[in-house]
């Protein structure tokens, strides 16, 4: 998945500024939907403002265009869960960027090219290709917004909330994550 962007008016907020952002009614609509704690929809939501931050960011860094892999998932079902919020998301992106952060969901045509793409990939090659593509991304992120984000986002996330591609959330506090 990526985010596409119109340039036009673009504003360069801290980090702080966008983390300052509230949405108690998002959080507790995303806390009712996965059935999981208000404080733990809070830590993702969070999260997920770091990403539209460092959306944001890469087009001063001339980064190109990050993406959404299975490890973010869970902060892509926040991203869903506020575009819902149409005015909320609408207004949060032009106060805080300039510009509306549109989602661009991956087609299944994009999907099924990939898959057999890999598929026809040796574990090896396969390897090689996943290293290639998402080391710069990894790279970018650590030096953007540190270890700690990089190893939540990559470790502790998927870890915890990912299990086989389906994302359960359910019962799981602050403390486990």
């Amino acid at each position: 998945m990526d985010y596409i962007l119109n340039k036009k008016g673009i504003k360069r907020p801290t980090l702080d500024e966008v983390l300052a952002y509230d949405n108690n009614i998002l959080v507790e609509k995303f806390s009712a939907t996965y059935s999981c704690d208000t404080s733990v929809s809070k830590f993702i939501f969070n999260e997920t403002k770091k990403l539209f931050w460092l959306f944001n960011e890469s087009n001063f860094d001339k980064f190109g265009n990050l993406s959404i892999d299975d490890s973010l998932i869970i902060l892509d079902e926040m991203w869903h869960t506020f575009i819902l919020f149409t005015k909320d998301y609408s207004t949060f992106c032009h106060d805080l960027f300039g510009y509306y952060i549109h989602h661009k969901p991956t087609s299944e045509l994009e999907k099924d090219t990939y898959i057999k793409e890999i598929n026809s990939l040796s574990k090896k090659e396969l390897l090689e290709k996943k290293s290639n593509e998402k080391r710069p991304q990894y790279e970018y992120i650590y030096d953007k917004l540190g270890e700690e984000t990089f190893k939540t986002w990559y470790l502790e996330l998927n870890e915890k909330l990912n299990i086989e591609g389906s994302i359960s959330i359910k019962n799981i506090t602050l403390k486990d994550i």
